[in-house]
This record gives C-alpha cells, sequence and structure tokens, in this order.
C-alpha cells in the first residue's frame, strides 16, 4: 500500500469536510497505473475523452456513479457541464464515432472502486467515503482530498 492510500486509509473521511460542509471527492484509478498526480485541465481532457489513452497506451474508461453530489460537483467543476449536458456530449462522441465507448454509469462508489480494480485503463469518481485500498487516489494540483485546498468538493 502507497503512502498516499495508507493515509488517506487512516484518515476518517469526515476529515475532509470542507468548512461549508463539502465532501471530498477522490479521483481513483486502478493500482497498475503509473499516474500519480493530474491537474483540473487534464482531468477534463480524461474525462471529455480528448486524453483517449494513458501514457502506458491503455485505453481510459470513464466510470461514474449515476447520480449524486459528487458526479454533479466534479462535472461542473472540470467539465464546466450539468450531468445531463456531459451525458449528452458523451453520447453524441460515441454516436459520431469519436468515442469508442460512453462512460460506464454504476449505482455506488463502492461499485466504481471494484470496477476501476478490475479494469486497467479505469478512472472513477468516487465520494471520499466510498474509498477503498484496491484502489489508487491520483492527487488533483498536488493536493490529496485530506487537504484543506483540495479543489473537488461537493458544495
Amino acid at each position: 500500500m502507497t503512502a498516499l492510500a495508507l493515509a488517506l486509509w487512516a484518515t476518517p473521511w469526515w476529515s475532509a469536510l470542507a468548512a461549508d460542509g463539502g465532501t471530498a471527492i477522490a479521483v481513483v484509478v486502478n493500482r497498475a497505473n503509473p499516474v500519480d498526480n493530474l491537474t483540473l485541465t487534464q482531468l477534463r481532457d480524461l474525462l471529455t475523452a480528448k486524453t483517449a489513452t494513458w501514457p502506458t497506451g491503455k485505453r481510459v474508461v470513464i466510470v461514474l456513479t449515476d447520480e449524486g453530489d459528487s458526479r454533479t460537483a466534479v462535472l461542473k467543476i472540470c467539465c464546466r457541464q450539468a450531468p445531463q449536458d456531459y451525458d449528452t456530449a458523451m453520447l453524441r462522441a460515441v454516436f459520431t464515432g469519436d468515442l469508442p465507448a460512453a462512460p460506464r454509469h454504476l449505482n455506488t462508489g463502492e461499485a466504481v472502486s471494484k470496477f476501476v480494480f478490475n479494469v486497467a485503463g479505469g478512472i472513477g469518481i468516487v465520494p471520499l467515503e466510498h474509498m477503498t485500498d484496491i484502489v489508487k487516489t491520483v492527487r488533483i494540483a498536488g493536493l490529496t482530498p485530506a487537504d484543506a485546498a483540495y479543489p473537488l468538493r461537493t458544495r
């Protein structure tokens, strides 16, 4: 287990609550993925399929929860889109052949983590309280979800 995973696992999820009550949202990848840090622009490019492969050559596979504050917050912060607009854009990209497959939607953060664990190119968005050590948490702009200035939070 990496030091980051240990720190996140040992830190209670409620310690990541923002002063306004927002909860940190983790970006997770398969543990074999060498990526440890992303900028918000890089995350947006991954979530919008502008970047379709990881540095290892593996195809990026996006997986999100069906609904919820974490999905809405990340899409608004990173992609500057409401969830329904994001879904429409992704389906349009699949229909026109610009994207090989639409992002997968699963019911819970736990399901997202399990999916990413099993898919080498997977990237998922999970509420911090659903984090497990089976996946790797990616830093955003050098910050972990436990950092006060971490940019991905529900509001």
